[in-house]
């Protein structure tokens, strides 16, 4: 029951991120494009937290989403939905 009122009260929302953030982000998403490396995401997608790693087709400015081909379909992610990226090369310290 207490974790159902924090849901609605939005205790599990994302914070909203700050300029640099979303300036580190979009550097990121572009590297990702330009190299064709995996970029591994965490995404707020339908008020629950997903993740998802592929490379980047497309970016489709005009709609605002990453496309990523697989063997049958094309995925859109929609921008808005990105909370971080990390590209697969880059190893923790």
């Amino acid at each position: 029951m207490l974790r159902d009122w924090k849901k609605e009260e939005g205790c599990f929302l994302p914070k909203e991120k700050t300029g640099w953030e979303l300036e580190e982000l979009q550097q990121t998403i572009q590297q990702a494009a330009r190299t064709k490396n995996a970029l591994h995401l965490t995404l707020w997608q339908n008020t629950s937290w997903h993740n998802e790693t592929e490379i980047i087709t497309a970016i489709d400015t005009a709609k605002r989403e990453l496309l990523f081909e697989t063997k049958t379909t094309i995925k859109r992610i929609p921008l808005s939905s990105i909370y971080a990226a990390k590209l697969m090369d880059e190893y923790d310290d």
